[in-house]
């Protein structure tokens, strides 16, 4: 039997929102069916290439017979259409970084529980097949038997000289900078493989060119619950782009663009390295849909693999690194912070 449809609202019309969409045709039963924009010739010109209809406002929207709503817009607006959308009953899938701040997280958590509804952070990069090859093999690995777990230190970074000078990354305004649009990729895999952040250090830089007010490089050291960390992120610089799983008796290598990889090496020290590679079919979007819808026609209200819990670690390990280099966003009186743990 086929499965039953997901009728799809898009707030924004933006790049993403456009990957989103194209992404749609390898979910089975999942379309769009309307979308809204700040931009309306934008969500026009989105929904005549996907026969939906190009609405005037969010409410307009979650009252267009939508099943779920994905937010695409700038991470400023996250917190306020999301919490719009599941007041309106809506699930929300929600682009990263989820929020600000974990304050605001906590909130939209709380009404997401309280009227029992899904929803996720849109983090794709654990759905994508490498990464869950990856996984699988390190889990299925024994003690004792040659396999590099367990994993104690995590290295990742991506870092790119070829941010334009108008992207909103460089906005302070639109809750932008290094770490908020680039390292949330990073505090997401610390996490992962490490769990919550227990102490936070960091170092930012700002633009070399013409200082915005956001960090153009942050580099951040943690200790977690079962390792420690060491991530970057930068707007102006070039990096390899690559992530290390190091542990005891072996290291394991995800690939160039670590984030959206195709390939990983397991590299234990006794026996020959393990290649993996799998190819990332269309934008790579569609298994974190695919999960989602699944989750919604299954009645569950929480993902098991991009938990809340999760998306708080990551959120608390990004306000602690905010306040570690000071970088505030307008109406802050100073980055949030709350106890780690």
């Amino acid at each position: 039997m086929s499965p039953s449809p997901v009728r799809w609202g898009l707030l924004g019309a933006g790049a993403i929102a456009g990957r989103f969409a194209r992404d749609l045709q390898h979910v089975p039963g999942a379309a769009v069916a309307a979308i809204y924009a700040r931009r309306p010739e934008q969500a026009r010109q989105l929904a005549g290439a996907h026969s939906a209809l190009a609405v005037e406002s969010p409410a307009a929207l979650f009252a267009a017979g939508v099943d779920a709503v994905y937010i695409a817009t700038l991470p400023d607006t996250h917190h306020a259409f999301a919490r719009a959308a599941l007041a309106a009953g809506l699930p929300v899938l929600c682009e990263k970084p989820v929020t600000r701040s974990l304050a605001e997280l906590d909130d939209l958590l709380g009404l997401a529980q309280a009227r029992n509804l899904l929803f996720m952070e849109a983090m794709k990069t654990p759905f994508l097949p490498v990464y869950r090859a990856l996984r699988s093999e390190l889990e299925g690995q024994q003690a004792g038997q040659g396999g590099v777990r367990p994993i104690f230190f995590v290295q990742a970074g991506n870092a790119s000289p070829h941010t334009p000078p108008d992207h909103p990354s460089w906005s302070a305004a639109l809750a932008g900078g290094a770490l908020m649009a680039i390292g949330v990729y990073q505090a997401f895999l610390a996490v992962d493989w490490l769990g919550p952040a227990s102490e936070v250090q960091a170092l930012s830089q700002a633009s070399t060119t013409d200082p915005t007010g956001v960090d153009a490089f942050t580099l951040v050291q943690s200790r977690h619950a079962r390792g420690l960390s060491q991530l970057y992120a930068g707007l102006e610089l070039a990096s390899p782009g690559t992530a290390t799983l190091c542990g005891p008796r072996g290291f394991a290598t995800i690939h160039r663009p670590w984030w959206n990889p195709s390939r990983a090496t397991i590299t234990p020290l006794s026996g020959p390295p393990l290649d993996l590679s799998y190819p990332v079919l269309g934008d790579g979007l569609h298994y974190e849909t695919t999960h989602f819808c699944d989750l919604l026609r299954a009645g569950r209200r929480e993902s098991p693999i991009v938990t809340p819990a999760h998306s708080r670690a990551v959120m608390q390990m990004l306000d602690r690194t905010r306040a570690a280099i000071d970088l505030r966003f307008p109406g802050e009186p100073h980055p949030p912070v709350r106890p780690l743990g």
